[in-house]
């Protein structure tokens, strides 16, 4: 029994007494909840913030002294809509606004004493600069941005920090500064010193690349650092000059020593499965009639052929059936031809391809299955010599596939994808009697295209099955002879129809292949 009395006691003595409370009274009147958060930080082992959403609440209220931090934070929650996120020893609030907003948030330190900095701006930018300032407790918070990568530094006159790339990811981020204090009494060292006082004079560097491209480089510390250093290249031996303050300048240089990393490679193989079943049919009468005796080189009389190799575009080589009807008169120069068509045929066409591209990580690279027409012509008139030059003009369809990719540090690729399996529909007949032949040009004609854009991560030499983009295509037509077709009963001898089924599915197996380096 005095066990069971001993352990209750120790259960209430730290439900109790472990729990924060508030010391004293709390009347809040017209006081920002920001402030409200900064001022219980203090009796709290917890920094408190709120995102810009919240920041323009103003909160009333009265607490008796001893109720517990936790019971008021409680209170502002449930009055206020907020949503609290514990991130280490972060209690973040956020407004009902920014509950699917991407932030930023952590503490700015003193590298040397581990001390929490106050009213250090925090500068964070990719195409614009967004900018922040630490609080009382070096903690500070960026909302509302977007995920991507971004440079992130500090500027303050007595504090200095190099600068760094961060990823920003879905939900909430965290980064903590530890900067160094300028111009700390460390033992005389020369080097040092001809160092700090090249940072105050405008100096020269010249950077020798050894794996980025010159013109990368360029483009990113202009963004960087705009109109704090002058930038130059030598394509030569791909090196970049920079001129500006020394501080500028050897920031720039340990950027671009962070940047300048040889990438790796990996290798891309897609087996592009295209699988199409057509069905043809053909059922009806022709009716020929030629003046010049060149229509037939046959005689007057029936002609009945079985199954007899015949052609189709885009269908091949197929076999059918046909009637024939022929006469000839006036000393056999007028002739008269009637055919009744009996055709059909299924085929099945599997078009498969297996290549492979190795890339760079970051690079983009296309796979290619296309064929091209001519949709059009420019012309160029030179007026010195009255000569007219016609090009023509060529448009793709088929099988692209563009990829691009990301290795990660495991070695794990994301691939971003973009397929399109596409076709031209011809519309202008060639040939009225072959319902696919056609043009694709000024005159008619489109083209019909699948899309499926996409990302995936795979591991290394793992393979991945793409599939889905289907097609179907009924195509019928339609001939008669005006007026005669529409005669009862021998109005059928002047009707002829022809009609295409097709079905197409296009199936890409995906393997990433890193490639490692020699």
């Amino acid at each position: 029994m005095k066990y069971k009395i001993f352990i209750l006691f120790i259960f209430i003595y730290f439900t109790n007494f472990s729990m924060e409370t508030y010391p004293k009274e709390l009347d809040l009147k017209d006081v920002p909840i920001v402030d409200l958060f900064a001022h219980l930080s203090k009796y709290s082992k917890y920094t408190m913030i709120g995102d810009s959403y919240v920041k323009d609440i103003i909160v009333d209220g009265y607490f008796k002294k001893g109720t517990s931090i936790d019971e008021i934070l409680g209170v502002m929650e449930v009055t206020y809509g907020l949503t609290k996120i514990k991130n280490g020893k972060t209690l973040i609030f956020r407004g009902r606004k920014s509950e699917d907003k991407d932030m930023l948030v952590g503490k700015v330190f003193d590298k040397n004493t581990n001390k929490e900095l106050k009213g250090v701006k925090i500068i964070l930018k990719k195409r614009e600069t967004i900018e922040a300032y630490s609080g009382t407790y070096g903690e500070y918070l960026i909302d509302s941005i977007v995920k991507g990568t971004y440079f992130i530094s500090i500027l303050s006159d007595d504090y200095t920090y190099n600068g760094d790339f961060l990823e920003i990811k879905d939900g909430v981020n965290k980064f903590d500064f530890y900067v160094e204090r300028k111009n700390l009494n460390f033992p005389k060292n020369i080097p040092q010193e001809r160092e700090q006082k090249n940072k105050k004079d405008d100096i020269i560097e010249n950077i020798s690349l050894e794996n980025l491209n010159h013109e990368e480089i360029e483009k990113i510390i202009k963004e960087t650092f705009e109109d704090k250093l002058k930038v130059s290249i030598s394509s030569g031996n791909n090196s970049i000059v920079l001129f500006g303050k020394g501080d500028i300048v050897y920031t720039a240089k340990s950027l671009i020593k962070k940047l300048d990393k040889r990438k790796k490679q990996v290798r891309v193989t897609a087996e592009i499965i295209d699988v199409k079943e057509n069905l043809f049919e053909e059922l009806g009468f022709n009716w020929a009639y030629d003046t010049q005796g060149k229509l037939s080189d046959k005689s007057s009389g029936i002609y009945l052929e079985t199954l007899i190799s015949g052609t189709v575009d885009g269908l091949g080589e197929i076999m059918g059936s046909s009637i024939n009807f022929i006469s000839k008169f006036n000393s056999g120069k007028d002739v008269l031809d009637l055919t009744l068509t009996l055709l059909e045929t299924t085929q099945d066409l599997t078009i498969n391809a297996l290549p492979s591209i190795i890339l760079l990580n970051g690079e983009s690279g296309v796979l290619k299955m296309t064929e091209e027409v001519i949709v059009g012509q420019d012309k160029e008139e030179n007026t010195n010599n009255d000569t007219v030059t016609y090009t023509p003009i060529f448009k793709e369809a088929g099988i692209i596939l563009k990829v691009l990719p990301y290795i990660k540090e495991d070695n794990s690729v994301y691939l971003d994808l973009n397929l399109e399996a596409s076709d031209f529909k011809l519309k202008k007949s060639l040939k009225p009697s072959d319902i696919n032949s056609g043009t694709f040009n000024a005159d008619g004609g489109s083209k019909i295209s699948r899309n499926l854009q996409t990302k995936v991560r795979l591991k290394n030499n793992d393979v991945i099955l793409i599939g889905g983009l289907k097609r179907k295509i009924d195509q019928k037509i339609n001939s008669k002879v005006p007026i005669l077709s529409e005669i009862p009963a021998v109005g059928i001898l002047f009707k002829s129809k022809s009609s295409r089924l097709e079905h197409t599915d296009l199936y890409i197996k995906l393997k990433a292949e890193v490639i490692e380096e020699i």
